[in-house]
């Protein structure tokens, strides 16, 4: 559904994201903080589980401020747009970044907290995917839509994340309120990143009428900035 350029709602929706990008860049600031401060006492650096969690929400900060030119000032929403070069290519972009951050996020855990039992096979699988994903030629509305489900498929894979927390959190009793702490924001950021879907909002607006998108909106908002609060939060009390 297309959206007027500066109509209740698009300016709704623009002053949301806004707040998004904002939150992004105070958590990111607050986690960068904490590195160099443990790299000053401790005299080098590191890559460990904080630096980790930096650079997955550094990717999803650089990627949403592309899909906010895309959404805002290219598309508008509009579904006819979406497929379109040169638009297409900043949505190729930012999802490879997005997709850039999630890999990684796989690969340390795997790494750092794991001790590489999983072999890195998950942010393997994840980087042909993303590449796949990226390398794919879009030229119509249902190349578009094949290349979303690719995306959509690999973010199946990223449900290993919580279940990886729950894990420690159970095998660790010294870790385990943070590790479950850190499971909840995950889910909750995807729940937060899904009911924006608009097959979801679409059925909300059947049922509640057109004010229902906005709500969904601010819904998904609060539960994104929630969710990354609780994960960094606990991160930062993560040291492996």
């Amino acid at each position: 559904m297309a959206l007027q350029p500066y109509s209740l709602e698009y300016n709704v929706f623009l002053i949301l994201t806004i707040i998004l990008i904002v939150a992004k860049i105070f958590l990111n600031g607050y986690l960068l903080n904490k590195i160099l401060k443990k790299t000053k006492e401790q005299g080098e650096f590191k890559i460990d589980f904080v630096f980790t969690i930096f650079l997955i929400v550094l990717g999803l900060l650089i990627s949403r401020v592309i899909y906010f030119y895309y959404d805002f000032f290219l598309t508008f929403f509009n579904p006819d747009l979406l497929y379109i070069y040169p638009n297409v290519v900043f949505w190729k972009v930012a999802t490879l970044i997005a997709g850039i951050s999630q890999l990684v996020a796989v690969f340390f855990i795997d790494k750092i907290l794991l001790k590489f039992k999983l072999k890195g096979i998950p942010a393997y699988i994840l980087l042909i995917g993303r590449l796949i994903q990226f390398f794919y030629p879009i030229n119509s509305a249902g190349d578009f839509r094949v290349a979303s489900t690719i995306g959509t498929i690999l973010m199946l894979i990223m449900i290993i994340l919580p279940i990886i927390f729950i894990y420690i959190g159970i095998k660790m009793p010294q870790l385990r309120y943070y590790s479950i702490l850190l499971a909840v924001g995950i889910i909750i950021y995807f729940i937060g990143s899904m009911i924006v879907s608009e097959s979801i909002v679409a059925a909300f607006q059947g049922i509640f009428g057109a004010g229902a998108r906005i709500f969904i909106s601010f819904t998904s908002i609060t539960l994104k900035i929630g969710g990354l609060v609780m994960m960094i939060y606990s991160s930062t009390k993560i040291y492996i």
